[in-house]
């Protein structure tokens, strides 16, 4: 993205090329809160999410969830690039790259189940109620629902959790 005062919220970017967001090109004041990315490959060495190196980039980033990213070109799940300026925190990475006093760093989300793109949070997740309020720019999940579901706001796009529907077999 580029231009001033971007809102990038509630989304789940997955499976992509390059970065799941990518914020470069003259983004100022960008807001990015209560997102999640997984398995975006970062072939360019992007990361889950991305603060670019081309123009100038001044962006805050919360309750974000990143996790599994730059398994190719190695940006990992956040990346910063100078000369870009990123206030982050109550963040949450698989590989350590989320900043911040509140973040989560190296921390598994624990998705429903990431291989059929379900990345509603588990009931066990580390990510339930770890955030901070973003009203009055988030004040629904990506379903909808307000925030916060619990005690306080959820770290991704979805801000309730969920339990896995247990299958039942029977032999007859």
């Amino acid at each position: 993205s580029n231009g001033t005062n971007n809102q990038i919220f509630n989304n789940v970017c997955y499976g992509n090329h390059d970065a799941g967001i990518l914020c470069q090109f003259g983004c100022i004041n960008t807001l990015i809160y209560n997102n999640t990315c997984y398995g975006n490959l970062g072939t360019n060495g992007e990361a889950g999410i991305h603060a670019g190196s081309t123009g100038h980039v001044t962006a805050t980033w919360k309750n974000n969830v990143c996790y599994g990213n730059g398994t190719v070109g190695g940006g990992g799940d956040y990346h910063v690039s100078s000369p870009a300026v990123v206030t982050s925190d109550y963040n949450l990475s698989g590989d350590g790259t989320a900043t911040g006093a509140h973040s989560l760093t190296n921390t598994n989300p624990i998705f429903l189940n990431q291989n059929i793109a379900d990345f509603r949070l588990g009931s066990l997740s580390s990510a339930l109620a770890a955030g901070t309020s973003t009203a009055p720019t988030v004040t629904t999940d990506i379903l909808g629902l307000s925030r916060p579901q619990g005690s306080a706001y959820s770290m991704g796009a979805y801000d309730k959790s969920y339990a896995r529907t247990p299958l039942n077999f029977y032999v007859a």
